[in-house]
């Protein structure tokens, strides 16, 4: 029987996890701690595996749906929908660390120089302070 919201939404935590299944491999884990995590569970290559698709209520229960139905094109088509995840952050990774060390040069291109004087004797916003030495205690 297929899932509704209702009964997503009273489903209580036990003292153990447990599912509620939706059907073609769509099931809601229920954890102790009240947590609501969607999973697919499929096989791929004669192994059996499972792709977590979020949190309820952050991932309704129709975009969870939408999800699944996006993986299972996905396996119809031969790929498996965990390797394609894992690689589309493992580029995401990279563009965000090429991005970050582009910035980062640009950064210390930029304001080098203001840096050098900020450190400099005489130069920022202590300049106007006259060093006695140590103080006295």
């Amino acid at each position: 029987m297929p899932l509704t919201d209702t009964a997503i939404r009273n489903a209580k935590p036990r003292a153990r996890a447990y599912k509620l299944t939706d059907g073609r491999g769509l099931t809601l884990l229920i954890q102790p701690s009240g947590a609501k995590w969607w999973r697919f569970r499929y096989r791929f290559d004669r192994t059996e595996k499972m792709l977590s698709l979020g949190v309820y209520p952050d991932v309704s229960l129709r975009e969870a749906r939408e999800c699944c139905e996006a993986a299972r094109r996905q396996l119809a088509n031969g790929v498996n929908p965990s390797a394609q995840r894992k690689a589309e952050n493992t580029a995401r990774l990279h563009t965000f660390e090429l991005r970050w060390r582009t910035s980062k040069n640009d950064i210390r291109r930029i304001s080098g120089a203001r840096w050098l004087n900020w450190f400099e004797p005489g130069a920022g916003p202590r300049s106007s302070r006259v060093s006695s030495g140590p103080r006295a205690g």
